[in-house]
């Protein structure tokens, strides 16, 4: 697979696992299917005291839904552009 189509996949895959919907959370962005806000992962993520499983479990989340989009996130932060 070439090196755009992969940036290509992984954007396509965070649009598709995210939602915005002025009823729920007052429309924060949230994991599709959900009312868990992506802001609430990251910040779980950041303070580094729970493994993803342990997230996805303690907020009754799939846990391959949550490690793809962290790893869709992850590629498309790594190859960003430097300005």
């Amino acid at each position: 697979m070439r090196y755009r189509d992969k940036i290509f996949r992984a954007r396509e895959y965070l649009e598709d696992s995210v939602e915005i919907n002025p009823n729920v959370r007052g429309g924060k962005l949230v994991l599709k299917g959900t009312r868990f806000p992506v802001s609430r992962l990251l910040s779980e993520i950041s303070e580094g005291k729970y493994s993803l499983r342990e997230i996805a479990n303690d907020y009754n989340l799939d846990f391959e839904t949550v490690e793809k989009f962290i790893e869709a996130l992850s590629f498309i932060y790594d190859t960003r552009p430097i300005i």
